[in-house]
């Protein structure tokens, strides 16, 4: 196995390798009549003619070991809409096809119905790569339909048709939220669309929409002065949290598969993986996306793209964690996770609030007692 370079972090390459957007698929295959499945955004097409396709599946997954017994596997390119699909084939432990409509290809291959696209492939060669297998294989069939695909991007699933004035404004409001940028300090569009690779409209379009939400002001000179992120901003965005969880747990409460449930517990344990034995955070960055993803997938349980946009667009990602939970403990946000998932097994719609609405009061309380705050502080 060659040694990773000098100087270059696990982390840090994952942070950087994030801002490359991906397609989603799930790549599927049969084995003694048992159909095996999981998410991969690591395919790419290899060439033309022949027409051949790369995938890389982890080492450790059952799926790569059966795509290797089989010699053969499809590729189901998923559509806008599908993120809880590929969630679902991302997890352990869960039924994985429990529901969804499939059929066999003319390869004997497993398709999935609501795929966007789909390759039927056969294997030609497959090289081992640190953690994991490069399969080689040729496209012996392929189908399509019309629609969006799915794509992945810094941890999301979502759609390709983001303007590039939202993606811009969406960086930079979490850069400023992460408080990765010294209060006073001074921001030009120009020098900021070079740093970002963005058009300077974007950029100026980004700065007037961040300075009308209190966390810029404008200099005579046409710059942008930062300013942190005061205690009533963080307040705001984690009530605007609790009002959409809230909506969502009314309404989908009692009425959620086993199977989605599972993925929410997972998900839930997840979270747990990031605190250390006495109850602090072992890695901020670690507890963000697991996090995240938690709540996320919570909201996704309503069913509606439209809501999840706008919870993603609060920013939680990028509120700086370490100011508001500084060396204390912290295990009692992973134990309201574990309640929350209680009263959604519990079909318990009234506990499923109340335990929403402690846990936006958890991180305003943890601030308010952070080393080098005052008492009256958030």
């Amino acid at each position: 196995m060659t040694a990773p370079a000098a100087g270059l972090s696990p982390d840090r390459y994952r942070e950087v390798i994030g801002h490359f957007t991906s397609g989603v698929t799930i790549v599927t295959t049969v084995v003694d009549g048992r159909p095996h499945g999981t998410t991969a955004s690591a395919v790419s097409s290899l060439s033309l003619e022949p027409p051949m396709v790369l995938v890389c599946l982890n080492r450790a997954s059952s799926t790569r070991q059966a795509v290797a017994a089989a010699g053969a596997f499809a590729v189901n390119i998923l559509a806008e809409g599908q993120g809880e699909l590929a969630v679902r084939f991302a997890s352990k432990g869960v039924d994985r096809f429990a529901g969804v409509g499939l059929h066999g290809g003319a390869s004997g291959q497993p398709l999935l119905d609501d795929a966007l696209a789909t390759l039927e492939c056969r294997i030609t060669e497959q090289v081992e790569a640190a953690t994991h297998t490069v399969f080689l294989a040729q496209v012996e069939q392929a189908g399509a339909r019309p629609g969006a695909p799915l794509a992945y991007f810094r941890g999301h699933y979502g759609r390709l048709d983001l303007t590039a004035d939202q993606a811009v404004y969406g960086e930079l409001r979490e850069w400023l939220l992460r408080g990765s940028v010294a209060e006073g300090r001074t921001l030009a569009a120009d020098a900021l669309a070079e740093e970002l690779d963005a058009s300077s409209a974007s950029v100026l379009h980004g700065l007037a929409q961040l300075s009308s939400e209190g966390l810029l002001e404008r200099q005579l000179d046409g710059t942008y002065a930062v300013r942190v992120a005061s205690d009533d901003v963080v307040a705001d965005i984690y009530r605007a949290r609790e009002t959409i969880e809230v909506g969502v747990a009314t309404a989908t409460v009692g009425r959620v598969s086993r199977d989605a449930l599972a993925i929410l517990r997972e998900l839930a344990e997840a979270t747990a993986g990031t605190i250390t034995a006495d109850g602090k955070l072992a890695d901020v960055d670690s507890w963000v996306r697991a996090n995240r993803s938690f709540h996320e997938f919570m909201v996704g349980l309503g069913d509606s793209p439209a809501l999840l946009a706008a919870y993603r667009g609060l920013g939680l990602s990028g509120v700086d964690i370490q100011r508001l939970f500084s060396g204390q403990r912290v295990d009692v946000l992973v134990e309201d996770h574990r309640r929350l998932v209680e009263a959604y097994e519990q079909a318990d719609v009234e506990r499923a609030c109340r335990v929403i609405a402690a846990h936006t009061r958890r991180p305003l309380e943890l601030g308010a007692r952070a080393p080098g705050r005052s008492d009256s502080a958030l």
